[in-house]
């Protein structure tokens, strides 16, 4: 492996370890509503910079580490983020001809169909009630998805990872 490689595969593992442990985070009663899905957010802004290299097998790996960290029913996050993978994947050539607004659209819709998916699969393990806030968090991801999009763009031509004009 080249050093290019290994810098690659670094930066990625952190990303991805960043994500969990932003997410895992607990925070307060009253802010619980302005967190964000960190790793969908951070999945799909790499998934779009590097189809090749992070998938759906990918997204199923995350999703079980996600289940692990939660204490959420095993295979409920990783059948969801695979979903998520596979949706943005049958999409990709679309992502890479719009604008960042639609495809913060885009990948919020995207977000909150995988989100119904978790609820629904809830609903039908453990017969928890319907909860209205539970995608109230929606517009946050909207707002916060262009914002990442960037971030991690510039952290890897930083590195010297991804070419400065590969991306929009």
């Amino acid at each position: 492996m080249n050093k290019l490689n290994l810098i690659r595969i670094f930066i990625i593992y952190s990303l991805f370890l960043i994500s969990l442990i932003l997410q895992i985070i607990s925070w307060p009663q009253n802010f619980n509503l302005l967190k964000p899905s960190w790793v969908y957010i951070i999945f799909s802004c790499l998934l779009l910079i590097y189809p090749e290299k992070i998938n759906i097998g990918t997204g199923f790996i995350l999703g079980l580490i996600l289940d692990l960290h939660l204490g959420s029913t095993l295979g409920m996050h990783s059948i969801s983020i695979s979903f998520l993978a596979y949706l943005i994947l049958i999409n990709i050539k679309y992502f890479y001809k719009t604008s960042l607004f639609k495809q913060s659209l885009y990948i919020s819709f995207f977000i909150s169909i995988v989100k119904l998916s978790i609820l629904i699969i809830q609903l039908v393990i453990s017969n928890t009630l319907l909860q209205i806030n539970f995608f109230e968090n929606i517009l946050i991801d909207i707002i916060m998805w262009p914002w990442i999009f960037s971030l991690i763009k510039n952290i890897l031509c930083y590195f010297n990872v991804i070419n400065k004009g590969i991306f929009f």
